[in-house]
């Protein structure tokens, strides 16, 4: 019954509020972003079969006109995969939790598919950090039993218990054991967006490093906004909209008793900034545009 998997388990930050001042539409849309890397996989699928090209900015309605073709499209995205039937996601309020099978698989294969899992996600945390929207969460791989209406298993608890005591700020912890297990595997040479994918907090905890992820390949940055050059604007605008997100939710929370988890994003956001600031200098970019006043 239990299936190897690569599991998600993460809440939505602030979705109280979020449900209270947002109409109900908005809110699916919210929740909607987490199968955003998963609906892609679908379009991919269909463009490679109708040489139909588009970016990521037209997902969401190249997607649409797909579910008003196919109804059952929409739940299948957010169940199952129905083409390989190794997916699922469920949502409960501000949790989401997602499983990918990985049965059989040596462990090159595994912990390949893991990596491609964690840059779907830094997908989703993009999108989210663009609507002012913090998550956190935890990362694993273990065994689950994974249905329609009934979920249970080592891996569910396990990135339960990193979501609830580890992850603490907005950002999603990452299985240590994982981790050691990808620097073992020998002579595998990750392309350099893969290796930038996970990094070492202070405390000694992993977590995906959404933001080093998109600074670090300049190809990762064109194909996200659909331009030719690196400098064009878009990476401008990224960064200039990250920095709003986080003033923003360290403005919110002031006086209150999460303030101190929202200035591990600032020095998060900050960090980053400083550490390419030689190749922001090279794009033409003043590092002082992004850089968070620490006051």
């Amino acid at each position: 019954m239990y299936k190897q998997a690569v599991v998600l388990y993460a809440d939505i930050l602030g979705f109280k509020d979020i449900v209270q001042k947002r109409e109900s539409e908005t809110v699916y849309d919210i929740l909607n972003l987490f199968a955003m890397p998963f609906k892609s996989e679908v379009l991919d699928s269909i463009a490679h079969d109708t040489n139909q090209s588009f970016s990521l900015d037209q997902l969401d309605e190249k997607y649409k006109q797909l579910v008003k073709d196919d109804e059952d499209l929409e739940d299948e995205v957010f169940l199952i995969d129905e083409k390989n039937g190794r997916r699922r996601c469920h949502f409960f309020s501000d949790l989401v939790l997602t499983s990918l099978q990985i049965d059989g698989l040596t462990e090159k294969d595994a912990l390949s598919e893991f990596l491609d899992e964690v840059e779907k996600i830094i997908a989703i945390q993009v999108s989210l950090s663009e609507r002012m929207i913090l998550v956190r969460g935890g990362l694993t791989i273990d065994k689950i039993y994974h249905g329609k209406a009934v979920v249970f298993g080592p891996a569910l608890i396990k990135a339960y218990e990193m979501e609830s005591n580890a992850a603490i700020y907005p950002r999603i912890c990452v299985d240590a054991e994982i981790v050691k297990r990808i620097n073992r595997l020998e002579n595998t040479k990750l392309p350099i967006t893969r290796q930038s994918c996970i990094s070492e907090d202070f405390d000694g905890a992993y977590f995906i490093d959404y933001l080093k992820h998109e600074l670090s390949s300049c190809s990762t940055v064109r194909s996200r906004i659909g331009q030719n050059d690196y400098n064009d604007g878009g990476l401008h605008a990224f960064l200039v909209n990250h920095k709003e997100h986080v003033e923003r939710h360290l403005s919110d929370a002031m006086g209150k008793p999460f303030e101190n988890k929202l200035h591990w994003l600032r020095k998060y956001h900050n960090r980053v900034i400083r550490e390419y600031g030689p190749r922001l200098k090279e794009c033409s970019l003043n590092i002082n545009d992004y850089l968070i006043n620490c006051e």
